[in-house]
């Protein structure tokens, strides 16, 4: 290569092998010849990385490569910039990791990062190296978003605080969500806080990580203290060798990329600068700063990966380019958010679109329908819409509640509206990993199915129905933590295949998922339970071995399940299928339930729409069949000899037809036009059995397959391509192919609005505004999602639960932590040693000791606690939050509780720090691995504004069975708890029973049910509340829980 005068180079000869072409390549980057023009016997775009040259050059040719590579040898420029994602639980200490490296100071005023956090930093004498680090918001509610952000080579530390983890439970969510969506992350993971005494991980735990997710992928482990900067140089020395080692550092660019990105950071400071600009916009901008032709589409790959910009598909026909990824992510911010002032505008996980101008208020007018256009393409939102028309909402998956109370309520209601569909079979599937993203792609495809209402975060009640008859409803929940799938079904089968298939498509994008076991049962007796490979239970060889073998069929394990019920030969070769080793599982499935009497017309129609995309690949690779996107059928007139093709033309809720405005003539039937017997009788099983007429009153011929002349194929393949399409969204039917002009009824997801009360209540929420609210009952809506007489409905219904039980606890209690901290941080408020104080059923203020002081019991370890006893807890938050503001708003006594934490001092302060609390209390009982927390009689309640009272008896049980275990816990803290919690429990005239007050006891007494239903009557009565002694280190009476 170093041979000046060369122009032309032959290694055909040469037999240099692998090794050498890379060597020759090496030496050819060192000193390339200036005048060598062309090179033979060698593929240069193999060895890219051995000449430091991207990896965007894969698809140039010798000549090309010798071109650029003079190119940057002359004048080319490194930019080593590396991206480093942090990601790990809240309050983790990432952000202040950043503010170290960055600052090198400790940050003190810490604030909870909405979403992404963006910072850019030169590495000191590390040759220019840059690291652009993304903070990744550890609220949960964020990890939907992340995945946007991710998609990028990247160094990847998984960050959490030791002290604040009750081991690696919660730790290995956040890790899992990195791998789903990045397989082949290196993971460098860092704990924290060793300034403030965090344990290092043991090795045995090391291992345990290693074991978990491969030895090779685990890259390193570091225990840092912000405050002080321990462990962090040694941090620092392991990402600048980690970032070494990603794609392209050490690549050389020619000096127009750097005046490029130069430009975009120079326009990123300009408040008029766009969020967002098209793909022809990004090629007149890089061609203005001197990038030419093909590297436009480099440059912009390239920044990509460093995290410059971001390159967002939208509806599969223009490409957005994100100038800003930091703006981006405060968009989305902006309601995919765990911040209480901005869930304002997320109420019920409904996005009403005549709030966009408010909630991106910020942002440019003509951008904000780009918003919520992109929230819809990414699958983090859906419109709604019902028979009616669009509802003027969007439903925001991140943002659903993740209690089941009222989906469960639906289905509650579903089965006594409908109490002649008998139950079906229940289906429960365990997978090695339950993505983040599964359950939000399940509920976006089932939402043609799903009836209002009855989405949660985990689940949501589908509803079989046809022409205004419900024929089947089923209960769908996916529990990530324990990565199972569960389906309980009613009424036929074909609703759960349906959802079991549509889980099935949802996986697509994750390869490493795969299906450990799945039990199939009936009535709680198993019919089948296994995997993949085996089965271990038997089942009986009637109708439920067909459903078994269809449920198999759906989940794509019917080829693979050693034991599955095998179809006898009378049940596959109906209709004599000449070929049937070679139909497809899809194919076979729709031949089974076309000989299905329990099937209907729109049923088949859903099973064939599936399938027909197979049909119309079948022989294309191996007979040479003509490859198209549409069915088409051979027809002709009685003793004719004149043969024509039509395509089969699905249409939604619709009789199906040939169309015959679209016919092509082939004049007669060739050999290959009827080479599969077998795919010749599917299908005309299917006209025959969805009733699809013959043009003309014509016969069937068979499927059509390839012409011998060329211009009939090309007008085939012509009037295919002019006329099918396919269908792009992510809802049921997405990726089948059907008519341009059908294709917005696949396409538009009509929820079901099966009960009355779901549409009411669907219509109620959309169109209540914000702004009908004062601010104070603002704070109430926030926090319980109702007014506030909502809050007297659910005191008295739980109190009319368990009053027959007087020794059973106060129903109201408080729990806070045992040392004030300056700011009010809840996430941190659960992890510590915690106080726990009885409330009044009265007066909602804490019981007293002798003394006047709030008793206080004391509770070290609260963890299994609060796991225990969430719903208990979770109740007294939400009780103290709304009368703390109804008490103002309505002249209720305003409950004074200041004595018991330094920072309840202000009510509205207090009642919005409550509804944080119950998200905060919510996320802790989440992030246990080990248990499952206490039946949430509370969700039971949110569900509406009533409460049924055939369910009085259910819901009695569960709180007398809460109630119960806080007794039991209670007694081991203190055996005459009862005395000391300052509270009385008493006996009204009426029968009525509750813990109160001393003072109030005799009004309660005379009073009774009224007294609760309506404080106000203590007012009236003029009685005088005892004030409690504020002494600032009082601690009140009690035990400690060691």
């Amino acid at each position: 290569p170093s041979v000046p005068q060369l122009t032309q180079l032959n290694l055909m000869s040469n037999s240099i092998g692998a090794e050498g072409e890379k060597e020759f390549a090496r030496l050819l980057f060192e000193k390339p010849p200036p005048s060598l023009e062309e090179l033979d016997g060698i593929e240069l775009r193999d060895h890219l990385d051995a000449m430091r040259l991207p990896s965007e050059l894969p698809h140039a040719g010798n000549a090309d490569i010798l071109k650029y590579l003079r190119l940057v040898k002359k004048d080319g420029v490194n930019m080593p910039i590396a991206k480093i994602i942090l990601t790990g639980p809240p309050w983790a200490g990432k952000t202040c990791l950043v503010h170290r490296l960055v600052h090198k100071s400790f940050l003190k005023k810490r604030q909870m990062t909405p979403g992404v956090s963006l910072k850019s930093w030169k590495v000191p004498d590390a040759d220019d190296l840059e690291f652009l680090f993304y903070d990744l918001g550890g609220q949960p509610v964020y990890a939907t978003t992340h995945r946007l952000f991710l998609h990028t080579r990247a160094c990847f530390l998984v960050v959490w605080n030791p002290n604040a983890e009750n081991g690696l439970a919660r730790v290995h969510e956040y890790v899992r969500d990195l791998l789903d969506v990045v397989p082949d992350a290196l993971l460098t993971f860092v704990t924290t806080h060793a300034d403030e005494g965090a344990a290092e991980l043991l090795e045995d735990e090391l291992e345990t990580l290693r074991e978990k997710y491969g030895a090779q992928r685990v890259a390193g482990y570091f225990h840092i203290g912000n405050e002080n900067a321990s462990g962090i140089a040694d941090l620092l020395q392991h990402l600048v060798s980690l970032a070494g080692g990603l794609n392209g550092m050490d690549s050389l660019f020619l000096p127009s990329y750097k005046a490029l990105r130069d430009h975009i950071r120079g326009q990123r400071r300009e408040e008029s600068s766009p969020l967002t600009i098209t793909r022809n916009e990004w090629d007149r901008l890089a061609e203005g700063t001197g990038v030419q032709g093909w590297e436009c589409e480099r440059a912009l790959g390239l920044f990509h990966a460093f995290g410059e910009v971001l390159r967002l598909p939208q509806g599969k026909v223009r490409e957005d380019i994100v100038m800003s990824p930091q703006r981006f992510a405060n968009v989305l911010a902006c309601i995919i958010t765990a911040e209480k002032h901005r869930r304002a505008y997320s109420r019920r996980a409904l996005l009403r679109h005549s709030e966009t101008d408010r909630i991106w208020k910020d942002y440019d007018s003509h951008l904000r329908d780009g918003f919520l256009q992109f929230l819809h393409d990414s699958d983090l939102a859906v419109p709604l819409q019902d028979e009616s028309g669009p509802l003027g909402a969007s439903l925001l998956f991140p943002m659903l509640s993740d209690m089941s109370g009222e989906s469960n309520a639906v289905f509650r209601n579903l089965r006594a509206s409908y109490p002649e569909i008998p139950q079906g079979l229940t289906v429960k599937v365990k997978f090695n990993s339950l993505p983040r993203l599964f359950g939000q792609r399940l509920q976006r495809r089932l939402m043609r199915i799903t009836e209002a209402n009855s989405w949660w975060r985990e689940g949501c009640v589908t509803v079989l129905q046809e022409d205004d008859t419900v024929r089947g409803f089923a209960r769908v929940g996916y529990h990530r933590r324990e990565s199972e799938l569960c389906v309980e079904n009613y009424g036929p089968s074909i609703l759960l295949e349906d959802i079991l298939y549509a889980s099935r498509q949802c996986f697509r994008g994750f390869p490493g998922v795969t299906i450990e076991e799945v039990q199939i049962l009936a009535g709680g007796t198993p019919l089948f339970v296994g995997g993949s490979q085996t089965r271990s239970a038997p089942y009986s060889d009637g109708g439920r071995a067909q459903e078994v073998r269809d449920i198999l069929y759906r989940l794509g394990l019917s080829r693979r399940a050693k034991g599955a019920p095998e179809a006898n030969g009378a049940e596959e070769a109906k209709g004599q299928l000449e070929a049937l080793a070679v139909l497809t599982p899809e194919i076979k499935y729709l031949w089974r339930k076309m000989h299905d009497a329990s099937i209907t017309r729109n049923d088949l129609q859903r099973v064939a729409l599936f399938a027909l995309q197979e049909l119309c690949m079948l022989g294309v690779k191996d007979l040479k069949r003509q490859k198209l996107e549409a069915l088409w059928v051979l027809h002709s007139q009685t003793n004719s000899p004149k043969v024509s093709a039509s395509p089969l033309r699905p249409r939604y809720a619709m009789q199906w037809k040939l169309d015959k405005s679209m016919s092509v003539e082939v004049d007669s039937v060739h050999d290959l036009c009827s080479a599969h017997t077998s795919l010749n009788e599917v299908t005309r099983l299917l006209l025959e059995t969805l009733r699809i007429r013959i043009p003309d009153q014509g016969h069937y011929r068979g499927v059509y397959w390839r012409s011998p002349l060329k211009a009939i194929c090309q007008a085939v393949e012509e009037t295919t391509e002019d006329n099918y399409g396919q269908i792009f969204d992510s809802g049921f039917f997405s990726g089948v192919w059907v008519h341009q002009e059908d294709r917005g009824a696949y396409q538009v997801d009509a929820v079901k609005t099966t009960l009355e009360e779901s549409l009411q209540k669907l219509h109620y929420d959309i169109n209540r505004r914000f702004d009908d609210l004062s601010a104070d009952v603002r704070e109430v809506h926030l926090g319980l999602e109702e007014d506030s007489t909502r809050l007297v409905n659910m005191v008295m219904t739980l109190l009319d639960a368990s009053h027959k039980s007087g020794t059973l606890p106060p129903k109201l209690v408080l729990v806070h932590p045992a040392r004030t901290s300056p700011t009010f941080s809840p996430e941190t408020w659960f992890t510590g040693e915690v106080h726990i104080s009885f409330l009044c059923a009265v007066t909602l203020e804490p019981g007293l000791d002798r003394q006047g002081r709030p008793v206080k019991f004391t509770i070290r370890q609260p963890s299994d606690f609060l796991l225990r006893l969430f719903p208990y807890v979770k109740f007294g938050l939400l009780v103290v939050q709304t009368a703390l503001l109804s008490g103002r708003l309505l002249g209720y006594p305003v409950p004074e509780i200041s004595q018991l934490y330094d920072g309840f001092t202000e009510a509205a302060v207090v009642a919005g720090a409550m509804a944080d609390l119950v998200g905060a209390l919510e996320q802790v009982c989440q992030s246990d691995d080990e248990a499952q927390p206490s039946f949430d009689y509370t969700a039971l309640l949110e569900g509406g504004r009533g409460f049924p009272k055939d369910e009085v008896e259910t819901l009695r049980a569960h709180c007398e069975e809460n109630f119960a275990i806080v007794e039991g816990l209670m007694d081991g803290i203190d055996p005459q708890w009862q005395q000391h919690c300052g509270l009385e429990w008493c006996v009204a005239d009426d029968g009525t029973s509750a813990w109160v007050r001393k003072e109030v006891s005799q009004a309660f007494r005379e009073l009774g049910r009224d007294l609760l239903r309506d404080p106000k009557l203590l007012v009236e009565r003029g009685t005088v509340l005892r004030r409690a002694h504020t002494a600032e280190d009082d601690a009140g009476c009690g035990c400690v829980i060691l």
